[in-house]
């Protein structure tokens, strides 16, 4: 009985002599390589902007508190959905 690493090397050598193979294992490995960057990148700018934007808000609210402004602090009141509460005009 052969043991495994005899088992692999007619695999491996189909794998090592084939040209085709070989590119087609090597346009895989890049184009996985690039769309890992892109994803990589495409995440930190976006985190980086809700980041800048988040900031930008808390700086305007805490000037807008310097100021004197505590119309816009309460918080919005809910929309009533329907869910068994009856009407006050009713």
């Amino acid at each position: 009985m052969r043991g495994p690493s005899a088992l692999g090397r007619p695999v491996w050598r189909h794998v090592r002599t084939n040209l085709r193979t070989r590119f087609a294992l090597a346009f895989a490995v890049v184009a996985f390589v690039v769309a890992a960057m892109v994803g990589l990148l495409s995440y930190h700018a976006a985190a980086d902007r809700i980041y800048q934007e988040v900031d930008a808000s808390l700086r305007s609210t805490a000037t807008a508190i310097d100021n004197g402004q505590t119309t816009g602090l309460a918080a919005p009141a809910l929309p009533d959905r329907g869910r068994g509460t009856s009407s006050p005009a009713g």
